[in-house]
């Protein structure tokens, strides 16, 4: 009965019943199993894996209940609480060397800079203004403070007592001198400035405040006052005339010019202690140590800092205050276990792990306690003991979970690439071969079906496997009649350019042209059923549906010829070479389907109108034109999508009916409209066998486009039925094979 007449078949793009399956499934490629595993494959099995996963957890579990007590957890306490103050230390000490050192360098500098300047000399005027003969160097000093911005001073102090200097407490910066000497106490006089404030324009009016300053002359008990004298620490001082108060740790040192023993005065840098506050606020935050307490104290016991912001001096008396006299009850508590060597003190129901550092600056006579209560957690031996048992229980449930995921992760993977082949997507990324030997046997099968399926994917269309595997069935020879847009493109002159041209060069150009215009086909959504040669073959609407397929058609042949252009542009420069081709457009009925045998077959469309587009493509050679479409896809696409003019009504070898053909173009120049109604005016004529008119309109369009290949064979049209008889004219042009 034929391939049309088997009533037994099924369309292979038609869903199948359950009752219309075949046992004999064909099967792609077949694999022979590899039969050595190696061992550690065959431990790794999903159910050793499982039964192991389940004791070791277990067993770990028991041994983590049984191990832990209280001896354990207070040993670990103890370790945590000694690295925190191992921190505490470390970073307060890092602190202190960082600052304080600062001091000495800033001492140093500044001497070093008063030295090269040698601007300093005897004063003993007590009230000259010294700050506008000192620019320069105050200059210096303001910027050798300024990193400092919230707690710093740099001085200078003549033998008399008289002092000039810069300093910036509470972020609020100015300079300052004293006006009398010579006395216990003197006037000091401090004035705003900035960074770029110019000293000898400071008003002397405009004082900021001043304060009593001591003016006596610093020296080291039992070295008196000489140049080789080494820099000492001043006492911390209070200034209750800053609002708020200040205090400040001074570095000091005798200043000589280099050579004498003359003691022109002396150099300070001092740092406000405000900072140190800040810094024991700091580290307690840092270490996250919430509840510590920490307090500086000199080895005289004089408070010098706290990290609860107690200020070092009593507001009223002025007095410093003392470790064993303040009323502040934790450094009393901190105090005497310090001095009792007790390890563990009890404040306001808590209990603290006590620590002391030893600190002493470069051997001199600065020498601090510093004093650490970190609070000491509760032992909470049962209660943790219980919630760890129902932790490790959640655990162990999760850790099963985890372990049965990770487990059939690959599965899972391999499940969703199959489901993604079944698309045609053969994207294999993040796909990698498991340790399991189950999921590794099963990997490896579908390597190798991915292979079978990429290499198979290079010689049949996608759309047409992509069908097949929405099918779920297998294929089988069936023909069906189908409206389609067949579209063939050829190459001109091909067989020349073969015995002219270089094979590499030309397989290099046929293999680039061939790429290219396959894309734009498929972009466009034709299906390249198959190359002949150098000719593309090419459906639409088969063997899915595409709406407007006569447009899409059209549009790949232009935007072809379009591509083929540029393509020529870097051809010619580099080869010396181009190509073109034509393009040939026909729609109607087809029989559609798999064409073949049980063994083999092959998807594609034949009949006549299969044929009318192969030989419509054939007829540009006779007029001159590279894409040529017929009148039944002219009439189902939209009149003004493209430029068209009729090119004439033709009769192909072998057929008996006549179809209109038709160039179509998107150049919409106001020429290229001259030309195509121009010539459709002169066709017309000579279809109505008005010969001379013909003749006149094909003339005219000549004298503006006398290139035009359509009106030169209309030309040639013309002058044949004009010199032959009336009788052997046809507006049908028969076209040979």
């Amino acid at each position: 009965m034929g391939l049309l007449g088997r009533s037994s078949t099924v369309h292979p793009f038609d869903d199948q019943g359950p009752a219309m399956r075949k046992s004999n499934i064909s099967v792609m490629s077949t694999y022979e199993e590899q039969r050595g595993r190696k061992l550690l494959q065959r431990i790794l099995s999903i159910r050793c894996i499982s039964v192991s996963a389940a004791v070791i957890f277990i067993a770990l579990s028991s041994s983590i209940i049984t191990a832990l007590g209280g001896v354990t957890q207070t040993a670990l306490i103890k370790e945590v609480l000694e690295v925190k103050h191992w921190d505490a230390s470390q970073l307060v000490r890092a602190y202190l060397d960082k600052t304080l050192g600062w001091t000495d360098d800033a001492v140093s500098q500044w001497s070093l800079y008063l030295q090269r300047r040698r601007t300093i000399e005897p004063n003993w005027n007590q009230t000259r203004v010294e700050m506008y003969h000192y620019a320069t160097e105050l200059n210096f000093a303001r910027d050798l403070g300024s990193i400092r911005a919230n707690g710093f001073e740099i001085d200078f102090t003549w033998v008399n007592g008289k002092c000039i200097g810069v300093e910036s407490y509470h972020y609020a910066m100015d300079t300052f001198e004293n006006f009398y000497v010579n006395d216990s106490y003197s006037e000091e006089r401090l004035y705003h400035i900035d960074m770029d404030t110019d000293f000898r324009s400071i008003n002397l009016s405009d004082t900021m405040f001043t304060l009593n300053y001591n003016g006596s002359f610093w020296y080291i008990p039992g070295q008196g006052l000489t140049c080789d004298a080494p820099r000492w620490w001043v006492p911390l001082t209070y200034y209750p005339g800053y609002d708020p108060p200040i205090a400040v740790l001074c570095r000091r040192a005798n200043f000589c010019y280099n050579g004498t023993q003359e003691i022109l005065g002396q150099t300070d840098a001092c740092v406000g202690m405000n900072q140190l506050v800040d810094m024991l606020s700091t580290v307690i935050k840092d270490l996250r140590n919430d509840g510590a307490l920490i307090y500086v104290a000199d080895d005289l016991g004089n408070l010098v800092a706290t990290s609860t912001n107690l200020f070092p001096f009593d507001l009223d008396t002025g007095i410093q205050y003392t470790i064993n006299n303040t009323n502040i009850d934790w450094i009393n508590v901190a105090y005497q276990a310090y001095i009792h060597q007790r390890e563990v003190v009890s404040y306001n129901g808590e209990e603290y792990q006590l620590a002391s550092l030893k600190y002493q600056y470069s051997n001199d006579n600065l020498n601090w306690v510093i004093v650490q209560l970190v609070p000491i957690p509760k032992n909470n031996y049962v209660r943790d003991a219980l919630i760890i048992n129902i932790l490790m229980c959640v655990g162990a449930t999760v850790f099963l979970m985890i372990t049965v995921y990770f487990i059939t992760k690959s599965l899972y993977q391999m499940s969703n690439v199959l489901e993604k082949m079944s698309k045609l997507d053969l994207e294999l990324s993040g796909l990698t071969e498991p340790p399991f030997l189950e999921a590794s046997r099963l990997y490896k099968s579908f390597l190798i079906m991915h292979a079978a399926l990429s290499s198979f994917q290079k010689y049949v269309p996608v759309e047409i496997i992509s069908h097949i595997l929405k099918s779920k069935r297998e294929a089988i020879p069936y023909l069906k009649n189908e409206i389609c847009t067949v579209y063939f493109q050829d190459i001109k002159d091909f067989t020349s350019l073969a015995e002219e041209e270089d094979p590499d060069v030309l397989a290099a150009i046929t293999e680039e042209y061939m790429e290219a215009m396959t894309e734009i086909i498929t972009e466009n959504g034709g299906v390249v059923d198959k190359y002949i040669g150098d000719c593309i073959m090419a459906l639409f609407n088969l063997p899915s549906s595409l709406h407007d397929h006569e447009a899409a058609a059209c549009r790949a042949a232009l935007d072809c010829t379009r591509q083929l252009h540029h393509l020529n542009q870097r051809w010619k420069k580099m080869y010396n070479i181009e190509l073109w081709h034509r393009i040939g457009i026909n729609t109607g009925m087809v029989l559609a389907g798999n064409i073949g045998s049980s063994r083999r077959i092959a998807f594609t469309c034949i009949g006549d109108n299969v044929n009318l587009a192969s030989r419509v493509e054939n007829a540009n050679k006779y007029y001159g034109t590279n894409v040529l479409i017929t009148e039944a896809t002219h009439n189902r696409i939209p009149p003004n999508l493209f430029m068209s003019r009729k090119i004439a009504i033709i009769r192909v070898a072998g057929k008996k009916s006549e179809t209109a053909v038709y160039e179509i173009t998107r150049d919409r120049s106001s020429a290229n409209e001259r030309l195509f109604s121009s010539y459709s005016s002169a066709l017309l004529s000579y279809e109505l066998q008005q010969l001379n008119q013909a003749r006149a309109r094909v003339q005219d369009i000549l004298e503006e486009f006398p290139a035009d290949p359509p009106t030169l064979h209309l030309k040639e049209r013309v002058e044949a039925a004009m010199s032959g008889s009336p009788h052997d004219w046809s507006p049908v042009e028969v076209l040979a094979k």
